[in-house]
């Protein structure tokens, strides 16, 4: 769980976060991650896993919701 508070930004205008991937109202950006990681094989040569990602954008009407696999 990350959660940003961004100070000194004025509040008539959103903001970018690139560590979540999130277009935001100041002040407040949250972050939730899960995810599962499978090993397969001898010396765990196969890794096979999910990531789920929500970003709650306070202020805004949307918040992002992101599957896939996590990094590398």
């Amino acid at each position: 769980m990350t959660i940003y508070r961004v100070v000194d930004a004025p509040e008539d205008r959103y903001l970018f976060d690139e560590s979540l991937r999130g277009v935001l109202k100041p002040p407040w950006i949250v972050g939730l991650r899960l995810g599962y990681v499978k090993n397969f094989g001898e010396a765990d040569f196969l890794k096979v896993g999910v990531l789920s990602e929500l970003v709650v954008l306070p202020g805004r009407s949307n918040d992002i919701v992101r599957l896939g696999r996590p990094p590398p």
